[in-house]
């Protein structure tokens, strides 16, 4: 999938399918996202589902952007210099206890995943491409959604939020008025990681 909406700037880019079975999934969300007939009425949303089925390697790890896909991941972000960016994962439920661990810190490298609502879980995208093809103002985050979720309206929602805000200030407004007590953790783990508030 690759869909290209409205024009111009802020630039929003939304991709899935980076590795292993996560793109059977996030093609079902990009589809569902589509067919809610959501408005961009200032700048432009670039929407790509990579792949249905790929081998898993973590976007943690440098050999990620070795891979096609990272490759190819890298060239799109690169060529459209988005200023709001969303990675969409699926996780197993058996992944839940360490992608929400504490000791993330220390196995990891990253803070722990912050449980939104139902298993839906919200951090900020691998730092080895955080910290270097974004600008620090720039909304970067991941969404993980479980591989059984039934709350895709939830999901929709978020998106439409992504869609409609103009910059990082506003995503977060709007997502603290729903998510107050998950969006204070969130702002402590991006203040601690990037020395910045989200």
């Amino acid at each position: 999938m690759f869909e290209i909406f409205g024009s111009g700037k802020p630039k929003r880019l939304f991709v899935g399918g980076l590795h292993g079975k996560e793109g059977l999934v996030t093609q079902k969300v990009f589809s569902e996202l589509v067919k809610s007939n959501f408005t961009v009425k200032e700048g432009c949303l670039i929407i790509r589902n990579f792949s249905l089925k790929t081998r898993y390697v973590s976007t943690l790890e440098r050999e990620f952007y070795n891979t096609e896909t990272g490759k190819k991941l890298l060239k799109l972000i690169r060529s459209i210099k988005p200023e709001i960016y969303v990675e969409f994962h699926s996780y197993p439920s058996k992944s839940y206890p360490s992608l929400t661990s504490e000791e993330r810190r220390k196995t990891k490298g990253v803070p722990p995943l912050i449980d939104l609502s139902k298993g839906l879980l919200f951090g900020s995208v691998s730092p080895l491409i955080r910290k270097t093809e974004f600008k620090k103002r720039d909304f970067c985050a991941l969404l993980e959604i479980p591989k059984k979720f039934t709350g895709y309206n939830e999901v929709i929602n978020l998106c439409k939020i992504f869609i409609k805000a103009r910059n990082r200030e506003e995503i977060v407004e709007e997502m603290e008025k729903i998510y107050p007590e998950q969006m204070k953790q969130v702002q402590r783990n991006y203040l601690e990681f990037y020395s910045l508030k989200i």
